[in-house]
């Protein structure tokens, strides 16, 4: 009984083994991540990592002016929602002290090129469709609405979920570089989301004048969400190399 006993163990320590060193291999022969740095008009540097081929700013735009030096009108969460609601011409505010970086309304993104740093361009739907394919989202669910992707979202949070409030369904691990974190959103009756809980992204919708698609992760929802929405809500704004 004890030899049977042995060698049921002896069997399973080899198993454990096996598998232990199969992760070992698959993990040394993923790619490092390239890192970098760009700066924008106004000076402030930004992170950069390489994912997929394309060059990603790892943290939010800060830009409140424009190239011209004008600056981007400034709503703060203190100042009328009715003023913010109101609006048809670019502004931004900033939630927790820009902690996370500024957000812009979606009139903003008709201005690209006046607020991105020289060779870079606001994410477009492309530059999205290419990240979530990368990290091995499902071809069927890239242009489908609302929560996709299960628990992928966990390679773009960051890394054990820095700077997310705590008890939450997402547990990051930055496999990628991306390192979102909570950035908030301002909503089109002006209204703000403080909370540290939630991290929405413009799309660059090329071709629309209206509605702008955008990105959102949810701290207590699996998948990345996506859908359209009006220029009157504020969101953060990750760029890519040209």
């Amino acid at each position: 009984m004890r030899v049977t006993n042995l060698k049921k163990c002896l069997g399973l320590f080899l198993l454990l083994s096996a598998l232990l060193y199969a992760c070992k291999i698959d993990d040394s022969e993923k790619e490092p991540l390239e890192f970098g740095t760009v700066t924008d008009h106004q000076g402030n540097e930004y992170q950069t990592v390489k994912i997929g081929g394309h060059w990603w700013m790892t943290e939010n735009l800060r830009t409140t002016t424009f190239k011209s030096g004008i600056p981007i009108p400034y709503v703060s969460i203190a100042d009328s929602n009715n003023f913010w609601a109101a609006a048809n011409s670019p502004l931004i505010t900033s939630i927790n002290s820009g902690l996370n970086g500024v957000l812009y309304n979606g009139y903003v993104l008709d201005f690209n090129q006046d607020i991105t740093p020289d060779g870079w361009h606001i994410a477009t739907e492309g530059d999205w469709e290419a990240l979530e394919s990368h990290i091995g989202m499902n071809p069927d669910a890239i242009n489908s609405y609302g929560f996709r992707g299960g628990d992928l979202v966990n390679e773009l949070v960051s890394q054990y979920s820095e700077g997310w409030p705590l008890d939450i369904v997402l547990f990051g691990t930055n496999e990628h570089g991306f390192n979102a974190k909570p950035s908030g959103c301002r909503i089109n009756d002006g209204r703000t989301n403080i909370s540290s809980n939630t991290a929405f992204w413009w799309v660059d919708t090329e071709g629309t004048s209206d509605d702008q698609l955008y990105r959102y992760i949810d701290a207590n929802e699996l998948g990345i969400f996506r859908q359209y929405l009006g220029k009157n809500y504020g969101m953060s704004i990750r760029c890519v190399k040209n």
